[in-house]
């Protein structure tokens, strides 16, 4: 007979169908971001009338390949449907120990990446004549900023498993400062001094990242011995 622990184990299970059905939609999202960022990468690359996009395209591709997060209504939905299919008994945000470093990090970056966000939203709302409203550029600049900070307060978080959020995060925040800084001239570019921040703010954001993992996975092994 199983122990009362067993039980209580097996009872927070998911079922089967609910882990198929959560690999299927998992992958189906994450295939279908991968494809769409490779293609807005080349395609922005080799066609002449995506130049003037150059900056946008650098955004969206990391936006889908980076952060795997494409700025639509379906995937925002197959994500809540995963949401709702992690087992019942768990919380929403897995329990773990916030960093104050990466908190500082994040804090940090919040006003400079919030106002960024807020003016490429209101850009989206009042531009109605340029190529980049028509292809909805100002909110996917919007929504890379906003993912930036959500995934970089996860990561701060530290839940059990925060490690790809960290990099996510950094890496974004890397690409965004260098792309500026490589494409300075395209609209949404950041300013030189605040391109570099960035650039240095998302190689310091993972670096402290690991340095506390593998602080941590130190600490975890020297207390099991």
């Amino acid at each position: 007979m199983r122990s009362s622990v067993e039980r209580a184990e097996a009872g927070r299970a998911p079922s089967r169908g609910r882990r198929i059905a959560f690999r299927i939609i998992a992958t189906v999202v994450g295939v279908s971001g991968a494809a769409f960022g490779l293609f807005t990468a080349v395609f922005g690359i080799i066609s002449e009338a995506q130049r003037i996009h150059a900056f946008h395209n650098t955004v969206v591709a990391s936006l889908l390949l980076i952060l795997s997060a494409p700025p639509a209504l379906p995937v925002i939905v197959l994500i809540g449907v995963l949401w709702l299919l992690r087992p019942r008994q768990e919380r929403p945000v897995p329990a773990g120990r916030p960093s104050a470093i990466l908190l500082v990090l994040v804090v940090a970056a919040a006003v400079p990446l919030t106002a960024y966000a807020l003016t490429h939203a209101e850009l989206q709302r009042t531009d109605s004549t340029s190529e980049h409203a028509e292809f909805y550029h100002w909110v996917e600049t919007s929504f890379y900023a906003a993912s930036i900070l959500l995934l970089g307060l996860l990561a701060a978080l530290q839940p059990a498993a925060y490690r790809f959020s960290a990099w996510s995060a950094g890496l974004a925040l890397a690409i965004l400062g260098g792309g500026s800084l490589l494409l300075g001239d395209y609209v949404s570019a950041l300013d030189t001094s605040w391109a570099w921040a960035a650039l240095a703010g998302g190689i310091v954001f993972v670096g402290v990242a690991e340095w506390e993992f593998r602080r941590s996975a130190r600490r975890t092994g020297a207390a099991r011995a």
